[in-house]
């Protein structure tokens, strides 16, 4: 969340909305690669087999809003304003829902 709130201020600073979506991306992208790396170096067997069963919907969440995302800034021409949009409303409703089953599934 940290990243999203310095990019945010770089957009709303220079106005640069290309470079918020790629700091996103880019430390997103990263973050996994850091995940794999650790998975080199970890002993113990594989490294998911040693996190939690909620971390499960924390991944796919992750896949579904990256694929959104993706989708997003891969189409050219959008003939209203309300199909530009969509993608919008679909992240803010997944990430909702991902959160609520991220929540029930960690606190049983």
């Amino acid at each position: 969340m940290q990243t999203f709130g310095s990019h945010l201020i770089e957009l709303c600073l220079a106005h640069r909305p290309l470079f918020l979506i790629g700091g996103i991306v880019g430390s997103n992208l990263f973050n996994l690669m850091i995940l794999a790396g650790t998975d080199v170096f970890y002993r113990e067997g594989a490294l998911l087999s040693a996190a939690s069963s909620s971390h499960l919907y924390t991944i796919v969440a992750s896949i579904v809003l990256i694929s959104i995302s993706l989708f997003a800034m891969s189409r050219k021409n959008v003939s209203s304003s309300w199909f530009y949009a969509i993608p919008s409303i679909l992240i803010i409703i997944s990430y909702f829902i991902a959160s609520y089953l991220i929540y029930v599934n960690s606190t049983s």
